[in-house]
């Protein structure tokens, strides 16, 4: 990660990089923490919660996806600690697509591929908002 003269950020990993026991990809991410530095989980039911950003994707790996976003829910067992909501950028074909992966439960096998917007090019700035209310209501814009 860096910091770029425009108060812009850079997230970069090379794809020979390390990886999680959870996950077969390298990645560089933001992870949110107390202010010590422990790990942060909240409850959706607690608040309404938001997670947003503005990006571009320069460039993409040889499978063509780019997760840009995703929210856990608490583990279950046999759900390898598997994200609920998953936003990708899948560029397919010359042409960019985001996605929203969902799963209905924690620990569901089955997840469900929803189109939310086709031809954002490589480059091409963009940005999503995801919120969950209280009683579990999701919404993405």
């Amino acid at each position: 990660m860096r910091r770029n003269a425009d108060g812009s950020v850079t997230f970069w990993v090379p794809v020979t990089g390390s990886t999680t026991a959870d996950a077969h990809y390298p990645r560089s991410e933001l992870r949110e923490t107390q202010h010590d530095g422990t790990l942060d989980n909240w409850l959706h039911a607690s608040s309404d919660s938001y997670l947003s950003a503005v990006l571009r994707i320069d460039q993409v790996p040889s499978l063509n996806k780019v997760v840009i976003g995703q929210i856990h829910s608490t583990d279950v067992p046999g759900s390898q600690n598997d994200p609920l909501v998953k936003l990708q950028y899948h560029y397919r074909r010359g042409v960019g697509r985001l996605e929203l992966l969902l799963r209905d439960q924690p620990g569901d096998t089955a997840v469900q591929n929803i189109l939310l917007a086709e031809n954002v090019q490589l480059g091409e700035r963009f940005g999503y908002d995801l919120r969950i209310t209280p009683s579990g209501l999701m919404l993405i814009s």
